[in-house]
C-alpha cells in the first residue's frame, strides 16, 4: 500500500485487502470490550477478504495511547487469527499529541515507520492546520487524513485538502460515505475527493 505523493510503503499486501483504520483491540477505547469480541471482528474481516489490518486505538484526551499495551493485545490476537495485525493509532490532533509525536516520530505511526493516521475534530478545522501537518511532515511522518468527508468543515475545504496532499499528506475516505450512510454532504464530498484524485485509501 502506497501513497503516490510520497512513494512510501505501509506494507506489502498482494493476496487480499488491507484495513489501515480499525478499532479491533479489546479494552483500549470505545471498541470491543473482550478478546472474544475482537476475535469475532477479525473473523468477519477475514471472511470479507482482509489479510492485513492495522489496529488503530484512539489517542486523545479520553484514551491514552500505550504502545506496550497495544503490542500485548496484538500478540494475544495474533495467536487466534490468520489476519496479519499491525500496530497503528487513531491520532487525534491535539497539542500534547502533536508535541509527543514530533519528539517520538515512530511512537504513533503504522508499524513504527512513516505513516500516521490523523483525525480532525468532527466539525472543525484549526486555523493553523497546515502548519500542524507541515510540522508532522518535517518530523518524518506522513499524515493520512482520516475520513475528511465526514468533517463538516472539511467538506467545504476541498481546495485545502488538495494543497495538503500536494505537501505530502494522504487521504483516507470511509467506503460507506460513498453509499450515503453518513448523509448527502459526506457522499458528495467523497465523490469530489475521488474525482479530483485526492483519495488514497478507502476503508
Amino acid at each position: 500500500m502506497t501513497c503516490p505523493e510520497r512513494g512510501g510503503s505501509i506494507g506489502r499486501v498482494t493476496d487480499g485487502y488491507a484495513d489501515i483504520h480499525s478499532h479491533i483491540l479489546y479494552g483500549m477505547d470505545d471498541g470491543p470490550r473482550t478478546i472474544d469480541e475482537s476475535v469475532r471482528m477479525l473473523d468477519v474481516a477475514s471472511q470479507s477478504g482482509t489479510t492485513d489490518i492495522v489496529a488503530t486505538p484512539h489517542a486523545n484526551g479520553q484514551y491514552r495511547f500505550d504502545p506496550a499495551l497495544v503490542d500485548r493485545r496484538i500478540a494475544e490476537l495474533r495467536a487466534r487469527t490468520t489476519v496479519r495485525i499491525h500496530r497503528g493509532c487513531d491520532f487525534h490532533l491535539q497539542v500534547d499529541n502533536i508535541e509527543d509525536a514530533v519528539a517520538h516520530p515512530d511512537k504513533y505511526t503504522i508499524n513504527q515507520k512513516s505513516y500516521l493516521l490523523v483525525e480532525f475534530p468532527a466539525d472543525s478545522v484549526f486555523p493553523n492546520s497546515e502548519d500542524i501537518l507541515q510540522q508532522l511532515l518535517d518530523a518524518g511522518m506522513v499524515p493520512i487524513i482520516s475520513h475528511p468527508e465526514r468533517n463538516i468543515a472539511l467538506q467545504r475545504r476541498i481546495d485545502d485538502l488538495a494543497r495538503w496532499v500536494a505537501l505530502g499528506c494522504c487521504v483516507q475516505v470511509t467506503a460507506l460515505s460513498h453509499t450515503g450512510l453518513f448523509g448527502p454532504a459526506a457522499k458528495s464530498c467523497a465523490r469530489k475527493l475521488l474525482d479530483r484524485g485526492l483519495t488514497h485509501f478507502v476503508r
